[in-house]
């Protein structure tokens, strides 16, 4: 499974560590460049993480999305991506689904 995350903030890293600490393989997550200290952060850290150059890239390379972002962000990071209709993807803040949100 490819697991992405739009938002690289206190969620995203906290889950990306308990995953890689899990033994997640090489090139499983993919992070948006949302916050790149956190995001390169991670993938210097963990194995298997790569950051992406937009959020289109994300959701273009994974099978599920979460997006980790406050809720007053939630629409401006949606902005201008096309969700494919085979992904899933969830927003841990207002416990949505993302089609719900575009």
């Amino acid at each position: 499974m490819q697991l992405g995350f739009i938002g690289t903030g206190e969620i995203t890293s906290s889950i990306v560590t308990g995953l890689s600490s899990s033994g997640v393989t090489a090139h499983s997550i993919w992070l948006s460049p949302r916050n790149s200290a956190i995001a390169n952060g991670l993938a210097n850290r963990c194995k298997g993480i790569s950051v992406a150059s937009s959020n289109q890239e994300v959701l273009d390379h994974s099978d599920t999305i979460v997006i980790a972002v406050r809720p007053s962000a939630a629409a401006r990071c949606s902005f201008g991506i096309a969700f494919p209709s085979q992904s899933s993807g969830y927003q841990p803040s207002l416990g949505a689904l993302a089609a719900e949100l575009v």
